[in-house]
């Protein structure tokens, strides 16, 4: 990403152009607005084309604990509270209060979507980056990547290679 560019319009462009998303699923990474755009994003261009692909790798698999969703939004809910807490003193002061109303309508699209994200990676083969498995893991996201990457050059016609 270039300095001074656009958060989502990178994450748009990137996740449009990328024949495969590596994403590095952590505790920090599922509370984030900006990771959540970008997963969900992929989602969606992934349904809409069959040789897009989204690989989850983890660095834990905390994600999976039946209350773990429960602790992402008391968290995403929190800063919620910390921006609406906000609202009243940029009125008395009278200022826009536009830059906070982006930021909880992110928090709100994360809230939203963090059960279909956590639905899809318990559903996912997820490839562990932790002690021991980073090795394998990349290993086999290297493969992953080669083969799609091969048989999309099968698909595209000869004077596009």
């Amino acid at each position: 990403m270039r300095a001074g560019g656009s958060i989502s319009e990178f994450i748009a462009n990137s996740v449009r152009e990328a024949d495969v998303v590596v994403s590095i699923v952590s505790i920090k990474s599922l509370v984030s607005a900006w990771v959540a755009l970008e997963t969900v994003t992929s989602f969606e261009r992934e349904k809409g084309q069959r040789s897009k692909v989204f690989v989850p790798c983890t660095l834990t698999n905390e994600f999976l604990a039946p209350g773990f969703r429960l602790r992402c939004t008391a968290e995403i809910d929190a800063r919620i509270r910390e921006i609406e807490s906000l609202l009243p003193r940029y009125a008395e002061e009278k200022l826009d209060s536009s830059d906070l109303d982006r930021e909880k309508s992110r928090l709100y699209d994360l809230r939203n979507h963090l059960g279909k994200v956590l639905e899809r990676l318990k559903e996912s083969l997820c490839l562990e980056l932790g002690e021991g498995k980073m090795g394998e893991s990349l290993e086999r996201l290297a493969e992953g990547i080669r083969e799609e990457t091969q048989g999309r050059r099968k698909r595209l016609p000869h004077q596009a290679l």
